[in-house]
Parts: C-alpha cells; sequence; structure tokens
C-alpha cells in the first residue's frame, strides 16, 4: 500500500545497503514510485589516499612521451622506457640547506600527468559463411485485456511454427497524470521464420571486420586509451576473414601506492 511507503526512509535504506550510492532520490507520483541513484566514481572513491603519502608508479610496460609533475620526486624522464610496477614520481621531497645538502625529506601525494606510449597487438577473425534468420511471411497474432494477474485472450488456434519470434505489445491504463491503473492490453504477434546459410561477399565481410575494429576502438577509448597509430590489415579470405597487425596506443597508465611500498624500491630514500 502507497501508506506503507516513506519515501526518505526508503532512500536511507538503500544508501545503508548499498555502499556505492553516494546519491539517492525517491519519489511517489500518483501510483508510480520512482527511484533514482548515483553510484561512487571510481577515480573519487578514495580521496583519502590521495591525501597520504604516496607515490605513482606505471600501471603498464611503456614509454614515457609526454610528463608533467606537480608534486613529488621525478624518477623517470620523457624518453625513458618502463616495466610495469616502476616509480615514475616518489612521494617524497628532498630538502636541502643553501649548501645543496640534503638535510631532510617531506613526504607527501605524487601528482603528474605521465603519457606513455606503448605498442599492442589486434587480431580478430570470423567464419565468411554464417546464419541468417528469414522471416517467412508467414504470422498469427492474438488480442488480450488483462486486469492484475488475469488474462481474457480471444480464441486463436495453435500454430504448428517451428521457430518463431513472439511479439507483445502492450500498453497500460490510467486515469490521469501519473495514476496507473493494473489493466493492460495489447496483442501477440507470433512470426515464423527460418535459418538460411549465406555467405559474406569481400565487400561484407571488410564492412563488417571494419566494424568489429570500430567497436573495439570505442571500447578502450572509454577507458582513456587513444590509438596513435593503426596498423591493421583485413584480409577477406575463401573460409575466413581476419584483420590483424599492430597498434601504437598513447595512455596515462599510471597507479597510486602508498609511500612506504616503493621506498624499498629506490636506494638511498629515507622517511622520517
Amino acid at each position: 500500500w502507497k501508506q506503507k511507503i516513506y519515501c526518505k526512509e526508503l532512500a536511507a535504506q538503500l544508501r545503508k545497503e548499498f555502499d556505492q550510492f553516494i546519491w539517492v532520490s525517491v519519489q511517489m507520483k500518483g501510483t508510480l514510485l520512482k527511484i533514482q541513484v548515483q553510484e561512487n566514481i571510481e577515480e573519487h572513491a578514495d580521496e583519502k589516499s590521495f591525501q597520504e603519502p604516496s607515490s605513482l608508479v606505471a600501471a603498464k610496460d611503456g614509454k614515457i612521451i609526454e610528463m608533467i609533475t606537480r608534486s613529488g620526486k621525478p624518477m623517470v624522464s620523457v624518453g625513458d622506457t618502463v616495466k610495469k610496477g616502476d616509480v615514475l614520481v616518489l612521494g617524497q621531497l628532498e630538502i636541502k640547506n643553501d649548501a645543496g645538502e640534503i638535510v631532510s625529506y617531506q613526504n607527501c601525494a605524487a601528482d603528474a600527468d605521465i603519457l606513455l606510449e606503448m605498442t599492442d597487438v589486434y587480431e580478430q577473425e570470423f567464419p565468411m559463411k554464417y546464419k541468417k534468420k528469414v522471416y517467412t511471411g508467414s504470422s498469427k497474432k492474438k488480442y488480450y485485456i488483462q486486469i492484475g494477474d488475469h488474462f481474457f485472450r480471444n480464441p486463436w488456434k495453435t500454430h504448428s511454427y517451428q521457430l518463431y519470434d513472439v511479439i507483445d505489445e502492450k500498453k497500460q491504463m490510467k486515469l490521469w497524470g501519473s495514476f496507473y491503473l493494473p489493466v493492460f492490453w495489447g496483442n501477440y504477434l507470433v512470426r515464423e521464420y527460418e535459418i538460411v546459410e549465406k555467405r559474406y561477399t569481400f565487400e561484407e565481410a571488410e564492412k563488417k571486420a571494419k566494424e568489429q575494429f570500430m567497436t573495439f576502438s570505442e571500447k578502450i577509448q572509454q577507458k582513456g586509451v587513444q590509438i596513435f597509430k593503426n596498423e591493421v590489415k583485413i584480409v577477406a579470405g575463401t573460409s575466413v576473414c581476419r584483420a590483424s597487425g599492430t597498434l601504437i596506443l598513447h595512455e596515462y597508465a599510471v597507479k597510486r601506492v602508498p609511500l612506504q611500498e616503493t621506498l624499498d624500491l629506490e636506494e638511498g630514500i629515507q622517511i622520517e
């Protein structure tokens, strides 16, 4: 019952049960309960550790092509080749006297923009033959009214289709605004189809291979990886279509780790 739903209490309960929810909104409009949530963003999930002494290490193997350091001690330079786990910026600064001698160390949270260039291999293939769903044109339609959990259907003979799709088109009754009633009406459309074996033309295969590569590119770009150079070639043969080649990638591939974990990796570093 609507009277038993308390929006504020429900929102608080959702925030309590799901730690990843940082914002919850619960609203009641007519017979519609609207719940909106916002999840924590990974980049801002650990602000506390960002303020604590920490260093930046390489998350992948690559070559440094751009580096802007805002805080911390740079351990590498532009043009250096690094391995995964190498310390790039140490979260510790040297304090020197007027004579240039190190008198103490100051810990900090390393902060820098470091762009790595990496080489990766792209390989994808698919068979030139494929199976396609083709509708025969034969179909049957059945109308119905639903009140609560009860269905009222018009008489309909059973079909003998072996392969078929069922499309349900349903509408719900409402009096005004957002006041919905548990009354629905619609129809079931059953469409017969058959599976036909076909073969890609060279042009169709090349187009599909390009679309697959575009999908791959979009996915890695969403992760912050940019394709700087593409040397992928597409070859459509009699049995398979293959796309393969090397990619030059650019990525800000760094990882933050506690300072103490990186001190052992660097000789001569001390901590107060």
